[in-house]
């Protein structure tokens, strides 16, 4: 049903002026099939941020819209932030994103310049403490008029261990 919907989207956007376009047509790249990552409901409520990145190393800088789960069974995607890469990359991160990794903006509509290196912090919250797991995330978003959507192929889980 939910395929169905992002299919239909991207029929009635090709049909437009603006286009649509899959993963693979786009300039972000996901290369790492099946990443996890996993947190303790143990937390205090705050939930965890995971650093994807949002790198694309030619043309005009793409714009981020909206960021989603293709599915979720006790955890769920709250927001996202991007976060420019000074030294390190973020994997995992408390949230909110700490001040030492620089300013943190809100993703939805922040443009990204290809050649530097950011990432998009995507915050996740158990809906109780028994966990679960929000998977494929996925990340809409636009370049140069064309709007395309990119599986992350990251999948988030939290339980009391990990």
């Amino acid at each position: 049903m939910k395929r169905r919907a992002v299919v239909g989207g991207c029929l009635a956007l090709t049909l437009s002026a603006s286009g649509c376009a899959t993963a693979t047509d786009g300039p972000l790249r996901f290369e790492d099939h099946g990443l996890d990552y996993c947190a303790s409901t143990d937390d205090g409520g705050e939930g965890f941020g995971v650093g994807i990145p949002l790198d694309h190393e030619a043309g005009t800088p793409i714009t981020i819209g909206r960021i989603s789960s293709s599915e979720s069974d006790g955890v769920r995607i709250v927001g996202a932030v991007v976060v420019k890469v000074r030294e390190n990359r973020i994997g995992t991160t408390s949230w909110p994103v700490p001040e030492s990794y620089g300013g943190a903006v809100v993703a939805d509509g922040t443009a990204i310049p290809s050649d530097e290196q950011y990432d998009l912090v995507v915050h996740a919250e158990s809906s109780g403490p028994s966990g679960g797991t929000a998977g494929a995330v996925t990340i809409e978003y636009t370049q140069g008029g064309r709007q395309y959507i990119a599986d992350t192929y990251t999948t988030v889980r939290m339980k009391r261990r990990c």
